[in-house]
Formats: structure tokens, sequence, C-alpha cells
């Protein structure tokens, strides 16, 4: 049996440490922001934390991937 959580398991930690409740939101929210880490607050319209969270952080993120990477 592996050791690895399960896609299951890390979405119900992503719903968890959101504190989203409603299954809907969270899978919503999960497939773009689950596996990142980061605190969402799903009571923002997931288009401007797209912006706030991704876009507005892509140079960054993008070196820290492109790091991780090479």
């Amino acid at each position: 049996m592996s050791k690895r959580p399960s896609l299951l398991q890390h979405f119900r930690s992503f719903a968890y440490q959101n504190n989203i409740t409603n299954v809907d939101v969270a899978l919503e929210y999960f497939s773009v922001f689950g596996g990142t880490g980061w605190d969402v607050d799903s009571s923002q319209n997931i288009d401007k934390l797209i912006s706030k969270k991704i876009l507005h952080n892509y140079e960054a993120i993008h070196s820290r991937h492109r790091t991780v990477h090479t």
C-alpha cells in the first residue's frame, strides 16, 4: 500500500484547511488551488483570487518552479 496521500485525502485536507464546508465550492477552489498549500478565502470571487495569487505573482512562481525543475 502506498504511503502517499490519495487525491481524496488532499481534497479533504484542502477543504478543512480553508474551512470550506460546501462540497461544490470546495471542488471549484481545489481544482485551481489544490496542492499549493496556500490559504484560500472561498468568500472571495475565484477569478479575483486567481488574479491576486497567481497572475500577480507569476514571475516569482515561475522562477521558483524553474529552479526546482532545472
